[in-house]
């Protein structure tokens, strides 16, 4: 992470990252591909989302009006919650 006008600082997202979708400041959604687990920042610090999801978690996909959304392997499309 790196503040606006502040240096780079590391922060645990609880996942390895496969990709990430940044909606604001506070509103940053994280997913990793060995379950159903998204990371999301609130401004403060990663809060953990499961969802449902056998074979993993591809990518995440977010419109500008914060409606985000998450794909898997196994063909599971999901509506994460604003």
């Amino acid at each position: 992470m790196k503040p606006d006008g502040g240096a780079w600082q590391q922060v645990p997202a609880f996942i390895p990252p496969t990709s990430i979708a940044a909606l604001s400041a506070t509103n940053v959604v994280v997913n990793g591909n060995d379950s159903g687990t998204v990371s999301r920042w609130n401004g403060t610090a990663f809060v953990r989302e499961e969802y449902p999801s056998g074979g993993g978690l591809l990518n995440t996909f977010a419109l500008p009006d914060g409606t985000t959304y998450v794909y898997g392997l196994d063909g599971i499309v999901v509506h994460a919650p604003q």
